[in-house]
């Protein structure tokens, strides 16, 4: 921080309407009763730039992998360090930058789950950034109002963890003593933007080493690992124990399913090889994965609905007494928006978002009376709003235990694109030409479920960042101020990067133009999957044989992992999270274990007891190194999402992905796979010899 000392005022508490009860306080770092500067001029436009940089490299990562991670403490860390130049800088000025940083990234994670499939479906031939920053703007704004009345009851009353939360207040604090530590932040991402040039740019580095052979009879098997860095910062942040469960679920896909198929029913005609394997996982297999995500997902709100009811009767409970005229609290680190001001603005948004599904219906042209056309934009205006707010509980309680990174977002909008396909098939499915208007109808759906995607995303992030405020003293209606600014700032950017990674990757089943390299297309695994269920809906081609596989596993799953729950085992299968593994690519689950061996190897590290250090002097070094390794972690994830959007520029403008390839060295695969290895092996023993530096 600045070395200049800071003017800092006392203010009386003011005098509470309401008794607060014992439970629902805490003693903040900046007391309540101390004021200093939270919203500033360079404070907004460095945590606009922020919300734009993570917004992108959490579109590629959600495009490439399906996950996406919090970008709070490097957020944090970045401010920190920029900040300390100018005068008079702050821990709270600190945490209004990373609350902006990471609404703005946030976004991404529900328009990347989304809407990448009204592409990949064919309804929009690109991305239609207008359509993409307006959902992305109303789904965030709507997520920050429905998570205001669930602050109290998450943060105060339930005293959830937070996990995310709680580190970026801790690294908040770290840097008030002058220790942000953002070395690793930049080591990991110039290391991860190498590494990606060097693979996707010149080509002389390979994405994956794998060996596949096919016998005669058409069996299919073999081995393989993922080399993004990325990924393996990815699943570092993880954590090993998610790795493995999804490596479980990709072990049943590719060492299992795929060589199963091909030994009864034979490889796909003219292929062998990897080729085989890839394309009975497309045709296949990762529909048993979207079996196990809709059994899953059922599960997981089915596990939650007690505390998620609690939660919606307790804003029930704040609407009636906002309405009443009551006041909570009128201390500073208790206020939030006013609740009038919450409902009217949500009412409010029911015009726009009743105006884009009248858009949207009526360019469909379907030929239905007007009472049934009113009736439908009806409902769907309904939807987005009901749903979206349950949804938004839902991810604000799950964030609350698991963390953003681990928040099985996609799962709860399974349940809502399920749920919306059904209401709409039965509403039309008398009136209708779904082989004419299904694919309409289905982009519809996923524009809808956008919405929803995006204010759940970004709830379970608001309560996180919530949870950062109330340790540090920030002022909460402040805080969810700056991330409606945040979330204004990642729509307007995830358009243009969505349209610009197309452009210059192309999606799976989806390609801008022909001819172009394979190894470079996004799977955007969450919206195909989703895709795939709509489609399904609407065209009654639904495999079900291999829908109830996936749903037997997953209740298989279920059953193991409740027993492995019972013993109190240290290892669990949650069940999303093996069918995350299911539906990848292995190589993208691969790559992830790598992530999550190194972080195993870390913890491993700082378990060990050290001679001469107390107890103490030793939890201070776990955590030291525990932050050093998210920041690398976090530098890898963003070095190559960057270099990859910085590359998709000359890719878009000069319509190749091969505009760098160095052809003699590209054309040979076993060369590439040796350099690719060799490389990623040097990164990731740099990676732990750096976070396990044991410098006091």
């Amino acid at each position: 921080m600045s070395g200049r000392p800071l003017k800092i005022k006392n203010v009386e508490q003011s005098v509470q309407s309401k008794p607060a009860k014992k439970s629902d306080t805490m003693t903040s770092f900046i007391p309540a009763s101390t004021i200093l500067p939270e919203i500033t001029v360079k404070g907004v436009l460095l945590g606009i730039i922020l919300a734009m940089v993570l917004g992108a490299a959490n579109a590629y990562l959600g495009l490439k992998m399906g996950v996406t991670i919090t970008g709070c403490i490097p957020a944090a860390v970045v401010s920190m360090v920029v900040l300390r130049y100018f005068r008079n800088s702050n821990i709270l000025e600190n945490n209004m930058v990373q609350t902006i940083a990471s609404a703005g990234e946030v976004i991404a994670a529900g328009l990347v789950f989304t809407l990448p499939a009204v592409v990949m479906m064919g309804y929009w031939a690109n991305f239609n950034i207008f359509e993409t920053t307006l959902i992305g703007m109303i789904g965030g704004i709507l997520g920050v109002l429905f998570s205001v009345p669930l602050r109290r009851t998450y943060i105060i009353q339930s005293k959830l963890k937070y996990p995310e939360g709680v580190a970026t207040a801790e690294v908040l604090k770290s840097g008030e003593s002058g220790s942000a530590g953002a070395k690793e932040l930049v080591i990991g991402g110039l290391l991860s933007a190498t590494s990606a040039f060097m693979q996707t740019g010149l080509g002389i580095c390979s994405g994956m080493i794998h060996k596949w052979i096919t016998l005669p009879g058409g069996t299919t098997f073999g081995i393989g690992t993922g080399l993004s860095m990325a990924l393996i910062g990815s699943g570092f942040v993880i954590g090993y124990k998610a790795c493995l469960a999804m490596l479980v679920g990709s072990g049943i896909t590719w060492v299992i399913g795929i060589p199963l198929y091909t030994f009864l029913f034979g490889s796909p005609e003219g292929q062998v090889g990897f080729d085989a394997a890839f394309g009975v996982w497309l045709s296949k297999m990762r529909f048993v994965g979207v079996g196990t995500f809709i059994v899953g997902g059922i599960w997981t709100v089915i596990n939650i609905a007690n505390p998620i009811k609690n939660a919606i009767l307790s804003s029930l409970d704040s609407i009636r007494e906002a309405r009443m005229g009551k006041v909570v609290s009128e201390v500073r680190t208790e206020k939030d928006m006013p609740m009038n001001w919450v409902i009217a603005t949500t009412i409010g948004f029911t015009i726009p978002v009743f105006g884009i599904c009248y858009y949207i219906f009526e360019n469909l042209n379907l030929e239905i009376s007007e009472p049934l056309f009113i009736s439908v934009v009806f409902v769907s205006t309904l939807f987005s709003l009901v749903v979206g707010f349950l949804c938004s509980c839902i991810s604000a309680y799950m964030t609350g235990i698991v963390g953003s990174s681990n928040n099985p977002l996609s799962g709860v909008t399974i349940m809502g694109v399920i749920l919306i396909s059904t209401i709409l098939y039965l509403m039309l499915g008398q009136h209708v030409d779904f082989e004419q208007h299904g694919v309409g109808i289905a982009a519809i759906i996923m524009m809808l479920s956008g919405i929803t995607c995006c204010a759940a995303a970004v709830a379970g992030d608001n309560l996180q960042d919530l949870k950062t405020g109330q340790i540090v003293g920030s002022t909460p209606w402040k805080q969810q101020l700056m991330l409606i600014v945040g979330v204004i700032a990642g729509a307007i950017t995830i358009g243009p990067i969505l349209q610009l990674l197309y452009e210059a990757y192309g999606l799976t089943g989806s390609l801008p133009r022909p001819n172009m390299n394979p190894d470079n297309v996004m799977s955007a695994p969450k919206a195909a999957l989703m895709a795939e269920i709509i489609k399904g809906v609407f065209s009654d081609t639904i495999n079900w044989m291999l829908y109830s596989i996936g749903g037997f596993i997953a209740v298989v799953i279920i059953l193991v992992d409740n027993r492995l729950k019972t013993y109190n085992a240290s290892f669990r299968l949650p069940v999303l999270a093996v069918a995350i593994g299911i539906y990848l690519p292995y190589d993208v689950t691969t790559a992830a274990l790598i992530g999550g061996f190194i972080s195993f190897l870390v913890e491993k590290h700082f378990k060990q007891s050290r001679k001469g250090l107390s107890y103490e002097e030793n939890q201070k070094l776990v955590a030291k190194g525990e932050q050093k390794g998210l920041l690398y972690a976090a530098g890898l994830i963003a070095g190559e999402a960057l270099m990859a959007v910085a590359l998709a520029i000359p890719f878009a403008i000069y319509q190749t992905s091969d505009l760098f390839r160095i052809e003699k060295i590209a054309s040979n695969e076993l060369l590439t796979m040796v350099l690719g290895g060799s490389m990623v092996f040097f990164f990731c023993y740099h990676f732990y010899k750096t976070v396990t530096q044991n410098k006091k």
